[in-house]
C-alpha cells in the first residue's frame, strides 16, 4: 500500500507541470520604449504601457490605478532626458520609492543631438495641432539642449535594447538568456 502511494505521488509529481518562473512586473513609459522592451521580453511576459493613445508624455498626469501599478513594478523603463517630466518627478516620490527606474537616455554610447527648431522641424507629421508643438517648445524653455527622442536613431535603439536586456537580467536572472537572445534578434 505504501509503495503504491509513493508510486502514485511520483507519477503525479512527474505529470504535473512545474510552475513557470515568475517574470518581473515591468512598465514602459511611452509607445516607442514599450516596443523595445516588449521585443526583449518576448516569450517571458508583456510589459505594461503607461502612457497610451493621446496621453502626452511631457505633461502627463497619472490616475490612482497607474500610481498603484508604478508602486508594484519591479522595473520602469522611461526615455528620460526631460521627455517624461511628471514621471521623473514621481521616480523619487513615496509612491515609487525603491522601484527601479531605468532612464534609457542615460545609457552610455548613445548619439545625442541638440534640440532642433525652425525650418523643416516646425511641421512634425506626428503632431496634428499647435498644442503638441507647444509641448516640444517646453524642451527649449526648460533649458534642455539634447533632443530626448533618441530612439529615432537606429544605432541608439540598438544600444537601448541591449541596456534593456541587461536591466531585465539583473532583476530576473532566470530569464537572462532569453532576454539576451531576444535583444540580439531585435538588434538584427
Amino acid at each position: 500500500m505504501i509503495i503504491r502511494l509513493f508510486a502514485i505521488a511520483a507519477l503525479l509529481w512527474v505529470a504535473l507541470p512545474l510552475p513557470a518562473l515568475a517574470a518581473p512586473k515591468v512598465i514602459a513609459s511611452i509607445v516607442p520604449v514599450h516596443a523595445l522592451v516588449a521585443g526583449v521580453m518576448d516569450g517571458v511576459a508583456e510589459p505594461e504601457l503607461l502612457l497610451a493613445g493621446q496621453s502626452s508624455e511631457h505633461q502627463a498626469s497619472f490616475s490612482p490605478l497607474q500610481l498603484k501599478s508604478l508602486g508594484e513594478a519591479d522595473l520602469v523603463f522611461i526615455m528620460g532626458g526631460g521627455l517624461e517630466v511628471k514621471l521623473m518627478e514621481l521616480s523619487g516620490g513615496d509612491v515609487v520609492k525603491g522601484k527601479r527606474f531605468v532612464a534609457l537616455s542615460a545609457l552610455p554610447d548613445l548619439t545625442r543631438l541638440p534640440i532642433r527648431a525652425g525650418g523643416a522641424w516646425v511641421d512634425h507629421a506626428d503632431h496634428a495641432d499647435e498644442a503638441d508643438h507647444a509641448d516640444h517648445a517646453d524642451h527649449a524653455e526648460a533649458g534642455q539642449t539634447i533632443d530626448p527622442h533618441l530612439w529615432l536613431d537606429p544605432e541608439n535603439a540598438k544600444v537601448m535594447v541591449r541596456g534593456i536586456a541587461a536591466a531585465l537580467a539583473a532583476v530576473d536572472p532566470a530569464h537572462a538568456q532569453t532576454y539576451a537572445d531576444n535583444a540580439e534578434a531585435v538588434v538584427a
